[in-house]
Order: C-alpha cells, then sequence, then structure tokens
C-alpha cells in the first residue's frame, strides 16, 4: 500500500495527480520487474482519493513464493522512480509483510517563535537523517500553507 497526503492548499486536482503520477511508476517497476524476470509482482491495483488531501493505492502482490522480488526490493524501486510531485506533504510505502501499519515510522515535531530558525533546524535534521543508514523516505512535512511545522 502506499499512502499519500498533500499540503492542506492543495487542490482535489493536485491529488488526483500525484495519484496518477503514483500510478504510472508503479506500472513502470512492475513492467521492468517482467522484462528482467518474466513474471510481474503487483497482482491488481486500486486506487482511491479518499479526500482532498489524501490518497492511496492499494497493490496486492502475487503470492510470495513464486514472487521475482521482495516487497522491500520492489518498494525501494518505487522509491527509486518517484518523481518530485508539488504540493505533496508525505508518501508512505508500506512493505511490512508483517501487516503492521505505522511501527516501522517515527517522526520529530519542531515548533517555536521564529519560522526562518525552524526552517534552518529542519533541513539540518533532514540532512543529518539522510546520512544514517536503513532510513528512508526521509523528508519533510512543512507545510508552506499553515504556520504549523512537523518533520519526518
Amino acid at each position: 500500500m502506499i499512502r499519500i497526503e498533500m499540503n492542506s492548499n492543495a487542490s482535489d486536482e493536485q491529488t488526483i495527480d500525484a495519484l496518477l503520477t503514483l500510478e504510472k511508476v508503479v506500472k513502470a517497476v512492475d513492467n521492468d520487474i517482467q522484462d528482467e524476470f518474466g513474471m510481474p509482482v503487483i497482482r491488481d491495483m486500486m486506487t482511491i482519493n479518499t479526500s482532498r488531501t489524501e490518497g492511496m493505492l492499494i497493490l496486492p502482490l502475487v503470492d510470495e513464493e513464486v514472487r521475482p522480488v521482495d516487497a522491500f526490493e520492489h518498494s525501494r524501486r518505487w522509491r527509486e522512480k518517484l518523481p518530485t510531485i508539488v504540493g505533496l506533504k508525505s508518501i508512505v510505502i508500506n512493505d511490512n509483510v508483517a501487516g503492521g501499519d505505522d511501527g516501522d515510522e517515527f517522526g520529530y515535531l519542531l515548533y517555536g517563535p521564529d519560522m526562518e530558525v525552524l526552517n534552518e533546524a529542519g533541513r539540518e535534521l533532514i540532512s543529518k537523517l539522510q546520512l544514517q543508514t536503513g532510513l528512508f523516505d526521509v523528508s519533510s512535512s512543512m507545510d508552506t500553507g499553515s504556520e504549523k511545522y512537523s518533520f519526518l
């Protein structure tokens, strides 16, 4: 499953465009895997626009015993092909085969009166976290349309 949340000032069209972009990435990666191994990984795909700023792709995979790559490799390939999506606040790729929803996520909330100091602190935190082995999808959920900023 891939879940997205757009910035609070994003339009429905931007959310739908983001979901369509993700569909293209998912299909391209699955086609690459099929070309490489002769078999796709994705069994089905359902895209849901759950609100004006949120949506998800539900992607059941073929049986694990015949799958040419595991879920972790598959999601790594998705991450590598993801383009910059305007207005995207957060994206969560759930490749946890044990079925947990948010068990591997963590975040930091930075707050204070000076937005410039917060922005700089957030950029510095992200740059340090991106250097850590094993961390994926290190990004900011800074919403330029509001006064509250959080960094994941």
